[in-house]
């Protein structure tokens, strides 16, 4: 029964970011997001993460940022201050 289980049991709870972790065992223990078993057969929202995929945002969004931070700055270095001070 998933009301059993606790985050202790649940080796996904200490990947990534403490917050998260902590926000994945809460919803998982407690069952906060509740439904109406009349309209949807389920007493709560069953939350599952898919953890690949975070990683891959997160590597992704980090790459980007680099690319966009680290290449106009070579770009910049390789421009020598004194030619581009100087007017003809």
């Amino acid at each position: 029964d998933a009301a059993d289980t606790t985050c202790a049991d649940d080796r996904a709870c200490s990947y990534f970011t403490p917050m998260a972790a902590a926000r994945r065992c809460i919803l998982k223990k407690f069952h906060i997001i509740r439904l109406n078993e009349a309209d949807y057969y389920l007493s709560y929202a069953p939350v599952k993460i898919n953890w690949l995929a975070v990683a891959g945002v997160n590597i992704g969004t980090l790459a980007v940022t680099l690319l966009f931070l680290v290449l106009p700055s070579l770009l910049v270095s390789k421009i020598a201050p004194v030619k581009a001070i100087r007017f003809k």
